[in-house]
């Protein structure tokens, strides 16, 4: 089954399985929206909450109110599934407020939906607040379903604040075509490039660089050539146990690289591991010991030096995952100074660079996905830097060429191109990961 979706952009639904939900983008203040309970100003319209064009919904309560804002009733039919597409950013107590769909009968009161694999029917709103994240939503109208409409209401008694925008409500409909908006994304990002502000500073992570006997796979030296042709550049993440033994083509290859100022380095773990202890899920930064991960982290330290002639100064996790443990190590390392995609309250020498999950090389993880880069990028354009995840092993041609448009679009956009390591000696950059 295949979705026809509506970009908030647009504003007249013109095939069949897009709900007229009115105002879904707040262009036009609270038009088509009601406030029933709370305060007048819990929620208003503002610029700075736009996700895309010139207004969003900015909602701001640090009362213990009761209080719903619904959009327009629009019908529904008992057994189709709605889905519900909003973006946001919490501002306040992350999953304090919940974006939902909501079925009425016909006396308008509130029936349960019914589930769908992988999805609920309300979404809280829990990116923090840096970047917008999208959220989809999905549920199946029950029986007696008369109408359907949007909710957005608080659901815990703390801070409920947020930014939201760019709602779009859809009937599935079998057997239709998913519609591209990338043009329409394009055309908005032309007409206001960056908000105001100057060029985002991107970070382009490449993760799980290993040698192959010895030696550098096409698949890598393809995309440091491209690097090289665009004069942009590239951080490669070395899974550091590949520096044991004697590699002569791929230790010099890694130097070349990096004497050119093209092609960064950072630590990508000692030997990105997973495994299970009884029902534990480990990782090798996720639920060891602090004798392990210290020993990981002093014998990549020791290797680079030898094999490489300098220190890992940035790092990110094998899958992303650390702990409590990992604070810990890479406190006691004064050569580590920046971690990507890290704890924000993680120890205070280092610079934490955070991770815009809608703003990513790869989506879903291993596919580069032009489309879905621009959507992200659309978004949350202004933004001061992205760090833009990818895995250059994974990537087949087809794949390869969504990276390389992905590079060519921020290039046009004058994106300014670093290694991790410069927020560490760089003090704009410092300032821009400042939360």
């Amino acid at each position: 089954m295949k979705l026809l979706w509506l970009s908030a952009l647009l504003c007249n639904p013109a095939w069949a399985g897009v709900l007229p939900l009115m105002n879904g983008n707040f262009e036009d203040g609270l038009a088509g929206w009601t406030l029933k309970g709370g305060q007048a100003d819990v929620a208003v319209v503002t610029a700075d909450a736009a996700s895309l064009g010139k207004a969003g919904l900015r909602i701001y309560d640090a009362s213990a109110d009761r209080w719903q804002l619904s959009s327009n009733v629009l019908p529904a039919k008992a057994g189709s599934t709605y889905a519900l597409t909003y973006w946001a950013k919490s501002t306040g107590v992350p999953g304090a407020i919940n974006v939902s769909i909501l079925f009425l009968d016909t006396a308008g009161q509130v029936l349960k939906g019914g589930t769908v694999p992988r999805y609920w029917p309300g979404v809280p709103v829990k990116t923090p607040g840096v970047w917008f994240g999208k959220a989809v939503a999905k549920a199946v109208a029950p029986e007696g379903t008369q109408s359907v409409l949007v909710s957005i209401a608080p659901i815990v008694r703390k801070v409920r604040a947020a930014f939201i925008d760019d709602l779009s409500l859809v009937e599935e409909v079998a057997g239709e075509t998913l519609l591209s908006q990338v043009d329409a994304w394009l055309a908005e990002i032309k007409a206001d490039p960056t908000r105001g502000a100057s060029p985002s500073a991107i970070v382009v992570k490449l993760d799980d660089l290993a040698d192959r006997r010895g030696k550098v796979h096409d698949r890598w030296k393809r995309v440091t050539d491209f690097a090289h042709e665009r004069k942009i550049k590239i951080d490669l993440g070395i899974v550091a146990n590949s520096l044991e033994g004697e590699k002569a083509e791929y230790f010099q290859w890694i130097k070349d690289q990096r004497a050119t100022g093209r092609v960064g380095f950072w630590w990508h773990g000692w030997d990105h591991a997973e495994w299970k202890e009884g029902e534990k899920r480990m990782f090798e930064f996720g639920g060891t010991s602090y004798e392990h991960q210290k020993k990981h982290l002093d014998d990549s330290q020791r290797l680079a030096r030898e094999k490489l002639g300098f220190p890992f100064v940035a790092f990110g996790a094998p899958f992303n995952v650390a702990d409590a443990t990992t604070v810990r190590v890479l406190g006691e390392d004064k050569d580590m100074r920046v971690w990507m995609y890290g704890p924000p309250d993680a120890t205070a020498d280092k610079i934490v660079l955070g991770r815009a999950f809608a703003v990513s090389i790869e989506q879903p993880t291993f596919v580069a996905n032009y489309p879905e880069f621009i959507e992200g990028y659309a978004h949350n354009r202004g933004a001061g830097y992205f760090v833009i995840q990818g895995h250059p092993m994974q990537w087949n041609d087809e794949r390869y060429e969504n990276f390389t448009r992905i590079m060519d679009f921020l290039i046009g956009q004058k994106a300014e191109f670093v290694f991790a390591e410069e927020f560490a000696t760089r003090r704009d950059l410092a300032k821009r990961a400042e939360r």
